[in-house]
């Protein structure tokens, strides 16, 4: 994930201090698939500033919780990925996150569910139709991009065994010691199933979560 984390970096650098889009949105606002077959996502965007030795694959993931995202160098190309990027910080200015150390900016995701995970809100096209990938995104359990007062939880971490929100501290993650998340300082936590509940100040989400909850999407 170091290499990630030093891809979005000079993203930033170059995009005057702001991280990526989430993905090129739909008629429905939900990921347009391409010529691939994939949606064009953040990471699509960092691809030209990745080591080519590093990728976006967690080797532990299984294949059910693999999105994919367009190649940006090939028309018809796409690569797995296995990371979501926190809905709120879609072209967010790093600079203006507080608490950069605490706040989660990407995280192991599980996609459609799979291993048995939290994503009650599946992205759904203009017909309704369910789309075939969504764990680019770590969203909020009531709705894809903003929090409200209702907000209890976020979405799609990979969780295995959280669906119906079971997010007991001593429950699984991806590994043995729990599931991987990078800061937007750029450090990396390894956090147990509970960090998925949002807690409030003053009618923002805090420390993790920590946008406020009338937070749009900045695209």
């Amino acid at each position: 994930m170091k290499g990630i984390m030093d891809s979005i970096n000079q993203y930033a650098t170059q995009n005057e201090d702001k991280f990526p889009p989430l993905f090129d949105t739909g008629s429905a606002d939900e990921p347009a698939l391409q010529a691939s077959g994939a949606p064009y996502t953040w990471a699509s965007d960092l691809q030209e500033y990745m080591n080519p030795r590093v990728n976006f694959k967690c080797p532990s993931a299984e294949l059910p919780e693999l999105t994919r995202s367009q190649d940006s160098r090939k028309v018809a190309g796409s690569f797995p990925l296995s990371y979501g990027m926190f809905a709120p910080m879609s072209s967010f200015n790093r600079s203006l996150v507080e608490d950069p150390d605490e706040a989660v900016l990407v995280g192991e995701t599980s996609n459609l569910g799979s291993e048995n995970s939290y994503d009650p809100l599946p992205f759904l096209d203009g017909s309704g139709k369910k789309m075939p990938y969504d764990a680019m995104v770590i969203g909020w359990d009531n709705d894809n991009f903003d929090g409200n007062e209702k907000t209890q939880y976020v979405t799609r971490l990979a969780f295995p065994e959280s669906a119906g929100a079971n997010f007991k501290k001593e429950g699984q993650g991806r590994h043995d010691e729990g599931t991987f998340v990078l800061t937007v300082s750029g450090h990396l936590r390894t956090v147990k199933p509970n960090i998925a509940r949002v807690t409030r100040r003053y009618g923002n989400l805090v420390k993790n979560w920590p946008m406020p909850l009338t937070a749009k999407r900045h695209q």
